[in-house]
């Protein structure tokens, strides 16, 4: 098969889906011989690992943290902090992290909780000869590579024929979902029953979104970094700007205090992937279905059908 040239760079971290709708792993590397050519692969493994319970350190710490003033009163959460930036001799102008609230608890023997949680972990998984490969495409959901070899589904022992087995929408639901060209063009929505039956699929694409300064913005910045939740938040703002109450006006009290303690806002640009259309693709130009669904046809063939179909409804 002969398809565009590419950079190593170019490739790297693409999607490698095998011919039965399989995924093999990511594109981490290449290694060229003298007539071969192979692409190492890397994938995630999700394990549970114990890590430090945040909120339950910080409780942990404030029975250890010093009182304030005659009436021996806790620290608020910004003089917490500014505790624990002390005691590390870390400059003003960090922010106490995880990581900061746990050394300063080994460094003084205080036994730091901890919680499970599903931790996804990059591994290895192995190579493929490049020479297998069917279609490269690329798109704004990502850049993925196709194999003419059912390599992922022999290795899970799936020895099963071409024809492509039915699944219920709670089984589609979700499944990325690329063409016979190897664009990814979205993700599956339902199973859909008729003669033949069907899979409606919903098409998407990525948008360029500005992140904006807003006083929602700043409060995910500044919880739980600095502050443990909006109430602990919006009573530093009323003490910092001698406000009786700010309830009729919160969000813009928000505001004003930001560019009066002059807190950067990060101005970053995100992606935000949007529907573009529902269409529905029989059932029998599935090439294959497994971790991905695979079409038998370039995605433009069906939005043309579907095109064709609404015109001679209306």
């Amino acid at each position: 098969m002969s398809f565009q040239k590419f950079e190593e760079d170019d490739l790297k971290d693409s999607l490698v889906v095998d011919k039965q709708g399989y995924i093999c792993g990511y594109v981490s590397g290449f290694k060229v011989g003298t007539n071969k050519i192979t692409a190492s692969l890397y994938g995630y493994e999700v394990k549970n690992t114990k890590i430090p319970d945040q909120d339950e350190l910080i409780k942990r710490l404030y029975e250890f943290a010093p009182r304030k003033g005659m009436l021996n009163r806790k620290l608020s959460t910004q003089e917490f902090y500014d505790w624990i930036k002390e005691s590390l001799n870390l400059p003003n102008n960090e922010t106490v992290k995880i990581d900061h609230m746990v050394k300063y608890a080994s460094d003084r023997n205080i036994v730091i909780p901890m919680k499970t949680e599903k931790v996804e972990r990059k591994v290895a998984k192995g190579a493929i000869d490049w020479f297998c490969v069917n279609k490269i495409a690329f798109t704004d959901l990502g850049k993925c590579v196709l194999l003419d070899i059912a390599l992922e589904g022999k290795k899970r022992g799936d020895v099963s024929s071409d024809k492509v087995s039915f699944m219920s929408t709670e089984e589609v639901a979700g499944k990325l979902v690329i063409d016979s060209e190897g664009k990814i063009v979205g993700s599956a929505s339902k199973f859909l029953i008729g003669s033949p039956p069907g899979l409606s699929i919903i098409l998407k694409r990525v948008v360029d979104e500005q992140k904006t300064f807003t006083p929602e913005n700043l409060k995910r910045e500044l919880i739980p970094s600095r502050f443990r939740n909006e109430k602990e938040l919006l009573t530093q703002i009323k003490k910092d700007l001698n406000l009786k109450s700010i309830d009729d006006y919160p969000e813009r009290a928000i505001v004003i205090w930001a560019k009066k303690k002059k807190i950067k806002f990060k101005q970053d640009k995100g992606n935000q992937i949007e529907d573009l259309m529902e269409i529905t693709v029989s059932w029998d130009k599935i090439a294959g279905i497994h971790d991905v669904a695979l079409l038998k046809e370039p995605i433009e063939s069906f939005i043309e059908k579907e095109n064709e179909v609404e015109m001679s409804v209306s």
